[in-house]
């Protein structure tokens, strides 16, 4: 699983900074950048849910867990546990993003927000692929 893990960070962030670049080059003014960014962050959010959707794959599949004596409900409870981490995770990006972005004056704002948002999510693939 850690490997698969790793190949979807490569290709999220290696094809994810070739798209961004292209979609500045063809933008328009500070609007338009900010909407390359928005759809870069689009793509790592639902890159970043690949990698939790793998992850309770090997927690529902894992015979390694089995084995080691661990029951339905005791796996189940791993998996709620998975995902109660991953939305307080995305209340907390999406909070301290915003906190950044509203220290920014004008239209700054709005890019701030979503690079920081873009920052964090290949922080949290990172993570969780080690």
């Amino acid at each position: 699983m850690r490997y698969t893990l790793y190949f979807l960070l490569f290709c999220a962030t290696t094809v994810g900074a070739l798209e961004l670049e292209k979609c500045q080059s063809a933008a328009n003014g500070q609007q338009g950048i900010t909407g390359c960014y928005g759809e870069e962050f689009e793509r790592m959010d639902k890159d970043l849910n690949k990698v939790h959707q793998e992850m309770m794959k090997s927690l529902v599949f894992s015979k390694a867990l089995k084995d080691d004596g661990w029951s339905k409900s005791q796996i189940d409870s791993r998996r709620k546990q998975l995902l109660l981490s991953d939305l307080r995770w995305k209340q907390y990006r999406e909070a301290w993003c915003r906190f950044k972005a509203d220290s920014m004056n004008g239209s700054g704002g709005a890019l701030t927000f979503v690079d920081c948002e873009i920052h964090m999510t290949i922080q949290r693939m990172e993570e969780i692929s080690k």
